[in-house]
């Protein structure tokens, strides 16, 4: 059997230093809890008073300021749609018969959670109605590839088990195969 070449040397060192040194990095990390991935905010709830009849008013303004007509609301609780209103000419709707709970509001380009109260009950600091703003431009949210420096993707990705073994193979099979392939 002829000897590995330098270059399937390097290849053979570097699957194998990501098997036996990144791989157990990631998983002290993430038994740690001090994993370099962000760890999500928790939502945000705002306190909003009911009026009398358990009136939900609101209003749906673009980023600009100005209001948006015609624009479909939805209110759901607990996984279910609960209303659906359309705004008028200024951008402003309203649900009525609303019991204080917590509600999720709706409208494309934008949406909320709040927390209703019903009238007399709410705290101090609670609002008397909700203003969605919304951008006219769809918002694309997308994951950091695995290339460019300090990306942990890139480290997530040579480091997963199915890499580092192909990687391994690659730098094994590959100058056998040169190697063969030279000689005859």
């Amino acid at each position: 059997m002829k000897r590995i070449n330098g270059l399937g040397l390097c290849a053979a060192s570097w699957a194998l230093f990501s098997m036996l040194v990144v791989q157990p990095a990631i998983a002290a990390d993430a038994i740690r809890g001090t994993s370099s991935k962000p760890v999500p905010a928790a939502p945000v709830v705002r306190d909003v008073e009911l009026a009398v009849g358990g009136v939900l008013k609101g209003q749906v303004l673009d980023t600009q300021g100005a209001p948006v007509a015609d624009s479909p609301v939805v209110l759901a609780s607990h996984d279910r749609v609960v209303a659906q209103a359309k705004t008028d000419v200024n951008g402003k709707f309203a649900f009525q018969n609303l019991r204080g709970d917590t509600y999720i509001v709706a409208t494309i380009g934008g949406g909320g959670a709040y927390r209703l109260w019903a009238p007399q009950t709410s705290p101090p600091g609670a609002k008397q109605a909700i203003m969605l703003a919304v951008s006219p431009d769809p918002v694309v949210r997308a994951q950091h590839g695995f290339y460019g420096k300090g990306h942990p993707g890139f480290w997530a990705f040579v480091s997963n088990p199915w890499v580092s073994a192909t990687l391994l193979t690659a730098a094994i099979a590959i100058p056998i195969a040169a190697a063969n392939d030279s000689g005859s």
